[in-house]
């Protein structure tokens, strides 16, 4: 008796054990995707921490171009006022505003470079997040389609045992334990509708 149950019982158990492999593919795959959008994130923002600081570091060199300027130009009236030209010379105001001008110039570019610099640090720490998002969509894609094979497998292992035993099952031949084969037909010819 056990040996007839066998390959039903191998077959049935093949079939749980292919499901529980995907539904294993499943999970690990879209665990994959989670710490993909982790690392993502990281990385994310440690790009927006690097664009923070780049602009500090600008800001920080703008203040010392302009501290740079004010000594240039302090430097310029004191010069003048040292070779007795006075400070309000046509040519010593146009010194000291031309250095003043590249000053400021030089000023403006770094607080832009810097505002710059952190501007394209955030659009790739927003790209990470876009990727780390991609990243679970396809993991979660891919681990539903484990999910419908493992589902499949077991399906597939319950339609063969139905197929093989389940539709009247294999059919041993001779007589019952009653002594004989009962015949039901009723061949009197009457109806009973």
């Amino acid at each position: 008796m056990w040996m007839e149950l066998l390959p039903a019982a191998m077959s049935l158990f093949g079939s749980f054990m292919g499901k529980e492999g995907a539904d294993q593919a499943a999970d690990s795959t879209r665990m994959q995707g989670q710490l993909q959008r982790k690392a993502a994130e990281f990385t994310a923002l440690q790009l927006e921490q690097r664009g923070g600081m780049a602009e500090a570091i600008a800001q920080r060199k703008a203040r010392a171009d302009n501290l740079n300027t004010d000594l240039i130009t302090s430097r310029q009236l004191a010069v003048a006022a040292a070779s007795g030209g006075g400070a309000s010379d046509p040519t010593i105001i146009n010194m000291i505003a031309k250095t003043a001008a590249v000053g400021a110039s030089r000023s403006a570019i770094d607080l832009y470079e810097g505002e710059e610099q952190n501007r394209l640090l955030r659009l790739q720490a927003a790209a990470k997040r876009y990727e780390g998002d991609l990243g679970v969509q396809a993991s979660n894609a891919k681990a539903n389609a484990y999910e419908t094979q493992g589902n499949a497998t077991l399906l597939s292992g319950f339609g063969s045992l139905f197929a093989k035993y389940g539709m009247g099952g294999p059919s041993k031949g001779g007589p019952s334990k009653g002594g004989g084969v009962v015949d039901n037909t009723d061949t009197s010819g009457d109806n009973w509708f």
